[in-house]
């Protein structure tokens, strides 16, 4: 992603480069899953894959305390672009 404010463009987003950390590619449906958007077992699934695939994220055991930070961030942040979404919003609430 690129940005600018009177001035040069700049990268916003150096994820897309393949730098920093991964669990931020993870982080939209870790937390569409904590909002109860996607069911049990496709994120079971999702994950399985997704460590079955070789992917650098996630350690073995539970994903949740790598995600969790990630996953929160991309809920407020799918909230604050969808005003009127009441599950996206209740999921913040939750997070509390």
């Amino acid at each position: 992603q690129l940005g600018r404010r009177a001035g040069p463009w700049v990268l916003l987003d150096v994820d897309d480069l393949g730098a920093g950390d991964p669990a931020w590619d993870l982080a939209r449906p870790a937390g569409f899953w904590a909002a109860g958007l996607i069911p049990d077992d496709d994120w079971t699934i999702f994950v399985d894959s997704y460590r079955d695939a070789g992917g650098p994220a996630l350690p073995a055991g539970d994903p949740w305390p790598v995600l969790d930070p990630f996953a929160r961030a991309a809920v407020v942040q799918a909230a604050a672009h969808q005003p009127d979404d009441e599950l996206l919003h209740a999921a913040c609430a939750r997070m509390l």
